[in-house]
């Protein structure tokens, strides 16, 4: 983008994306000895450029510069007689302790590190920062240091001082080798300051921002997914933590992590920002946030900020008063709170207005309460442009613009280079080539279905890929998932061009942007990959914060896309950086992300076969280079074979198909992923010869084609635990009698919801026990993530929230997979919920369940819980089918004439309640309705089920003596024995050993295991 001479010297500079810059300051190189101050002409329009010389590097200064899209520059030296003024330059006034430096847009009070330091701790320390306003308002806030060891010394001095760019450093130690950094920039035009903060001290350790009095915020505006922001009234009444300005926030999708945030306040329309800045340059992130707090004071004493709220919820707001109980002793405050226990972090502190920062839309009135009026999705493809810029709110922009990919960076990056051969015609595409276009274009079919070869489609797309980002909601709208089709579009581009279907405007066009999408994926700053797979208690790991919630497909989608541009466009100067990246932290989402003895991923079904899909035209297209053979690698053969023991047995629900078993997120899909079978059995031919038959068979039972040059094979499906997952029971394998058993409980949680100690039933050919609606939207839609959704029990008034920390999901505490009476214990603690409105929450008391399920036949099994509470509970099974009947205190349901569901209480329990889940889409064939199956008052510690498929007029044969049930199946007699004490014992007639089960010392294996 930007190219120098110095010799004579010259700046050559042309903007090829069409975005626009604002004005801004940004570091170039000048001759030595240059002026403090000179200035740049452009050639074409002869329009002057100031230049600020360095202090502190020589060889370089300060462009104040703006560019337009597509804007060509050509600055040379002016004439030296010129003399020119920058227009509300940087000053700076020296006060006795203080500086106060400004530029027309701001004003910062600073200290001159003149601090005289007594002994004990540094809570009474004032921070570098002293007070600071918009323009000519009112000054506001004022900085501190909370800090466990005391301070020694300080020191302040400006490091660049000019009228285009001031930058003022600052540092303090502590006692104990602690110290803080702040480089704080000002620039000339801008209605911010970049915070550059370095720091190491004790756990404890914060800086704090603090407002009160005139000063206390009325409002909090949170950036959230869309281009605009969410109003957060503020009370004062008890402590609240209300955001964590972070370094990343997954486009606003991590609970209370923020990108940014402005408070604004009463009769004034000032208004104060924060906002995150290059999260990729972040460190120390576990424990490296910016905390909003409202919170209460006792008698303006620091020291209380953060004792237990309810010592300070001393408020009386009304009008009633009692004399005698006094007044309160407690006055609000909010504070920005950041720790300074190791790390690094960069951001901006934005003084204007409300109505400078609020979306264009807002300020013609023509927004809703949030602000906007019509709302960006997340996957549009035709560009908006007009409509992103009414909708982009300022923080918003200086986040995306100042933030992930700035101009400085941009600067230095490579959007228009020579034509590869392969573009040029010399080197013509392989068959191979052309198969990875055709594998690509599978998942990513979208078009206009008058442009057979997708031209116009995939310009709409690419321009609302980048302008979008730039000028709307940033990573939220050009998010990676939407964006999943631009590197196959790099290889469809390619071979437009090699067609001749391009002109010259739209090849320069698209490269241009399939250059800038490529480093904006490449940057950390638009997702820090890196940090989210980091081992825990690593300097730079994100966990336990960000509690596991990094989607992982996420980061595949976005090294991959980086790593199609490296291949496709292999003459570009960092082509082998992209391809570089990607292989080493593909490798990296493998060691991370995928439990190594089932090569169980760590997200649910769909999200795992889109990592598959995703990377597959990819290493196609990568064998096809010569750059690497992704197939002989045994990491991804593992990854893939775990997809083996996850199938299911045929399922009539979709046209008879096999497909991985849907727990979690989405239904079941078998006929849009069967090709990902097939073409990966053809990659691991040659290298994994018995996988790729695997994947040939299961491409032969989701009904697709043979593969006559691969000899399709029948995995190995067995009864046992898979990692990561659960305990699968399985029986007739391979034949019309197959049936499966899925108990799931195990640490892979990504997108499974609240479905600890779920099952889903399959037997004599379809779906019989699934989730409500077999996953899918539906009506009810809390159901679809909320355990009520599931075929589990849930204690009445409890919501079990499995997500986030691992510590909330179960575990198979014990199983045994061979022998007589397979069973398998899943151990199932409780100990955060999420009440409705309000945020996770921790029980007082942990909830301690196991869910014993034991194969009494074939197609017959023994479900039973036993809680250690004393709340009532219910059980719930979704049944596949709309047409369910109670019989007595039972149900059964006919889905053919030789397909019946039987599900009898072995305990004394009301008839059940039923109800439909039905998809919202009406259209959806098949509709997959479920029937929610729920036995509610459970009172006692155990709730018993026998449940059994059955064809023909069998039945299922159930007696209750007392004290124990007895189940007939096979012709023989199996009897349960529950007790008070927590036993389980099950004997079956003639056959050895029984099963006794000690529910208590489960329960304490349970509980050892979760502290």
């Amino acid at each position: 983008m930007l190219h120098v001479s110095l010799h004579p010297y010259r700046l050559s500079l042309r903007e090829p994306v069409g975005i626009a810059h604002e004005t801004q300051v940004v570091e170039i190189p000048v001759p030595e000895f240059s002026p403090a101050l000179f200035h740049l002409r452009d050639e074409a329009s002869g329009r002057l450029y100031p230049v600020q010389s360095s202090l502190q590097k020589p060889g370089r200064g300060y462009l104040l510069l703006a560019i337009e899209p597509n804007q060509t520059l050509i600055l040379v030296p002016a004439d030296s007689a010129v003399s020119r003024g920058t227009e509300s330059p940087v000053t700076i006034t020296e006060n006795a302790d203080e500086w106060i430096v400004k530029n027309g847009q701001l004003e910062i009070a600073l200290s001159r590190g003149q601090q005289p330091f007594g002994n004990g701790r540094g809570e009474q320390v004032p921070g570098a920062v002293r007070r600071f306003r918009a323009a000519s308002g009112p000054w506001r806030g004022r900085t501190f240091f909370d800090t466990w060891n005391a301070p020694l010394h300080e020191h302040a001095e400006w490091i660049e001082k000019g009228p285009l760019r001031s930058i003022y450093h600052y540092r303090i130690e502590f006692d104990g080798d602690g110290f803080y950094e702040l480089e704080l920039t000002v620039d000339a035009p801008l209605d911010f300051v970049r915070l550059h903060e370095k720091f190491h001290g004790a756990a404890s350790d914060q800086i704090v921002w603090d407002f009160a009095g005139a000063d206390l915020p009325e409002r909090l505006d949170l950036l959230d997914s869309t281009a605009g922001s969410t109003p957060r009234w503020l009370h004062y009444h008890l402590d609240q933590r209300h955001a964590r300005l972070w370094c990343w926030t997954q486009s606003s999708q991590l609970h209370d992590l923020s990108d940014g945030f402005a408070l604004h306040f009463t009769g004034s329309d000032d208004a104060v920002g924060l906002v995150s800045l290059e999260g990729g340059k972040w460190n120390g992130n576990a424990l490296n946030h910016l905390e909003a707090w409202t919170r209460r004071w006792q008698s303006s004493d620091l020291m209380t900020r953060r004792l237990p709220a309810d010592t300070k919820a001393d408020s009386f707001p009304g009008t009633d008063a009692i004399p005698a109980r006094g007044i309160s002793v407690n006055e609000p405050h909010f504070t920005l709170e950041g720790w300074l226990r190791h790390g690094e972090r960069h951001s901006a502190l934005v003084l204007s207005t409300g109505t400078k920062l609020a979306p264009q839309i807002e300020r013609e009135g023509s927004g809703d309460e949030k602000g906007c009026s019509a709302a960006l999705g997340h996957f549009e493809y035709v560009p908006q442009r007009d409509l992103y810029r009414r909708l982009q709110c300022r923080l918003r922009k200086i986040f995306i613009q100042h933030g992930h990919l700035p101009l400085q960076d941009q600067l230095g990056l490579v959007f228009d280079w020579p034509l590869e051969n392969s573009f040029s015609g010399k080197g013509a595409l392989t068959d191979a080539h052309r198969h990875a276009l055709e594998v690509s274009k599978i998942p990513h079919s979208k078009a206009a279905a008058e442009d057979p070869d997708s031209i116009q489609f995939i310009d709409d797309f690419l321009a609302a890929r980048v302008y979008g980002f730039w000028e709307g909601s940033g990573a939220a709208y050009s998010n990676c998932v939407v964006s999943r089709r631009v590197g196959p579009d790099m290889l469809h581009f390619e071979a437009l061009v090699q067609a001749g279907k391009l002109n010259a405007d739209q090849i320069k066009r698209w490269r241009a942007w399939f250059s800038f999408l490529a480093h904006l994926y490449h940057t950390d700053n638009f997702y820090p990959g890196p940090s989210t797979m980091e081992a825990m208690g690593s300097p730079n790991s994100v966990e336990p914060t960000i509690a596991g919630m990094s989607n992982q497909n996420f980061y595949t989608d976005v090294v991959t896309l980086a790593a199609y541009a490296g291949q496709v466009f292999s003459g570009h100067p960092s082509a082998a950086t992209w391809r570089d990246k990607f292989l080493v932290n593909w490798h990296r989402q493998l060691e991370y992300h995928m439990y190594p003895k089932s090569g169980v991923w760590e997200e649910s079904h769909t999200y795992y076969q889109h990592v598959l899909l995703t990377v597959l035209p990819l290493f196609l297209r990568r064998k096809a280079d010569g750059t690497r053979d992704d197939f002989a690698d045994a990491a991804f053969q593992k990854l893939v074979g775990g997809a083996l023991p996850q199938m299911t047995p045929p399922n009539a629900v979709v046209d008879g198909l096999r497909h991985i078993i849907p727990f979690g997120d989405h239904g079941t899909d078998p006929k849009g992923y069967r090709y990902l079978y097939r073409e990966l059995a053809r990659g691991f031919a040659s290298h994994a010869p018995e996988l790729a038959g695997n994947l040939a068979w299961v491409y032969r039972e989701m009904k697709g084609d043979d593969l006559p040059e691969i000899l399709a094979r029948a995995p190995q499906l067995a009864t046992g635990y898979l990692e990561g997952l659960g305990f699968f029971f399985r029986s007739h394998v391979g034949t019309g009698s197959e049936s499966l058993l899925a108990l799931r409980s195990g640490m892979a949680w990504g997108h499974h919801h609240n479905d600890d100690g779920s099952i889903q039933f399959y037997a004599l050919g379809r779906a019989l026990i699934v989730d409500a609606a077999s996953s899918q939207p539906q009506e009810r839609g809390e159901r679809k993530a909320q355990a009520a959704g599931h075929s589990r029990v849930v204690v009445d008034g409890v919501e079990p929230w499995n997500h986030l920390w691992r510590f909330n999901r179960g575990w198979i505490l014990d199983s045994r997979s061979e022998g007589p009476l397979p069973y398998a214990v899943a151990g199932l603690p409780t100990f955060t919920t999420q009440p409705q409105n309000l945020t996770t929450m921790p029980l007082q008391r942990a909830i301690w369940e196991l869910r014993i399920a034991i194969e009494l036949a074939s197609t017959v099994y023994l479900i039973a819980d036993y809680l250690d509470v004393s709340q009532k509970h219910t059980a719930r099974f979704h049944v596949a089918h709309p047409d369910v009947r109670a019989e007595q205190n039972g149900i059964s349901a006919s889905f053919t004439d030789d397909c019946r569901l039987e599900i009898i209480p072995l305990f004394d329990v009301q008839p059940p309640v039923l109800s439909l889940d039905r998809p919202v889409n009406p259209a959806k064939i098949p509709q997959e309705i479920t029937t929610s199956v729920e036995y509610g008052g459970v009172a006692g510690p155990w709730s018993l089920f026998v449940i059994g498929a059955f064809s023909g007029k069998d039945r299922l044969q159930v007696r209750n003596e007392a004290g124990a049930s007895t189940v007939t199946v096979d012709g023989k007699d199996v009897v349960i024995r529950p007790q008070e004490d927590g036993h389980l014992e099950v004997s079956q007639q003639d056959i050895a050993p029984r099963i006794i089960l000690d529910a208590q010392a489960l329960l304490s294996r349970l509980r050892a295991g979760s502290r």
